[in-house]
């Protein structure tokens, strides 16, 4: 008789005690004064039966007999208990986010570039302008406004020709209502290949199946602006800044008078290519703060001299 009421004096606190708990921590939840004694009552008769859990000496469930039913209570009250998990939050993505841009960006700016030459043999300028040239006659056929700018301009100034380590020829055009389909089928036509990069506003013009070293022309793309009645360059990392030519100088802002047709033609390389108006006006607008100096790169090797 005396081991029947042990079991079922086990068996009550069985049942019990995850009951008392849960009714404890709901009781302090809701805050209600005449609840708080009742859970705190409660909480302690949780503690008797976490401590008949671990077998303690003179406390209800101790009893060695019980070993099964003791495993299964321990089993249901780690479940009760509340675990702190990590919540995905709005701010933690995006810090995740911004912490892999870094990362990324960084390991980018570790990679070794090898250097390039000063100077570019001359075949390969030659090549650069004999592109530049066919790329002017397929611009010329569309009735497009485009000119000699950037770089390509600097080496016209200055010596009728591209400049001796440069690489690629910049145009520029200005047409707000362009066809981007009509313009790439213009350059494949002639054995063209015009891929245009949308985040810059460029169409890279080179053959077909050549690669990376391979001479280029980049015709940048510019539109006339109503709202600043100032001509401005396009491409989706421009479109979002404000309209303000001062307060972004990236849109490379010039007065359209400086590009109103027809344009003057000047040598460039043995060959007729159209140019702004009135000079280097233009360069003014693209280097504010160094037009009139001649900056040679510095990112280059010289070729060493081998003594025979």
């Amino acid at each position: 008789m005396e081991r029947l009421m042990d079991q079922i004096e086990g068996r009550e606190l069985h049942f019990n005690g995850p009951n008392a708990y849960v009714k404890a921590f709901r009781g302090f939840h809701e805050g209600k004064n005449p609840q708080r004694s009742s859970a705190k009552e409660d909480l302690k008769g949780c503690r008797c039966f976490r401590d008949s859990e671990r077998g303690l000496p003179g406390m209800p469930g101790s009893s060695s007999r019980l070993s099964g039913s003791r495993m299964r209570r321990k089993d249901i009250s780690m479940s009760l208990c509340p675990r702190r998990r990590f919540r995905i939050t709005p701010m933690r993505a995006l810090a995740a986010f911004f912490l892999m841009v870094v990362l990324f960006w960084y390991s980018l700016s570790r990679q070794e570039i090898p250097q390039q030459p000063c100077s570019v043999p001359e075949e390969f300028t030659e090549k650069l302008h004999e592109l530049a040239y066919r790329a002017h006659l397929v611009l010329s056929k569309l009735n497009i406004v485009h000119f000699l700018c950037l770089g390509g301009l600097w080496g016209q100034v200055r010596i009728g020709r591209a400049l001796p380590w440069a690489r690629k020829v910049e145009l520029c055009l200005v047409d707000t209502l362009r066809d981007d389909v009509l313009i790439t089928k213009a350059f494949r036509e002639v054995g063209l290949s015009a891929t245009y990069l949308h985040a810059a506003g460029i169409y890279r013009i080179q053959e077909h199946e050549v690669g990376e070293d391979a001479p280029k022309v980049e015709v940048v793309v510019f539109e006339e602006d109503s709202v600043t009645q100032m001509v401005r360059r396009v491409g989706w990392t421009r479109r979002v800044l404000p309209p303000d030519c001062e307060f972004s100088p990236s849109l490379q802002c010039f007065p359209p008078q400086l590009v109103i047709p027809p344009l003057p033609a000047k040598q460039f390389g043995g060959r007729l290519m159209p140019v702004p108006r009135e000079g280097i006006e233009l360069q003014k607008y693209h280097y504010p703060n160094d037009w009139w100096l001649e900056i040679k790169p510095t990112d280059c090797t010289e070729p060493q001299e081998t003594n025979v």
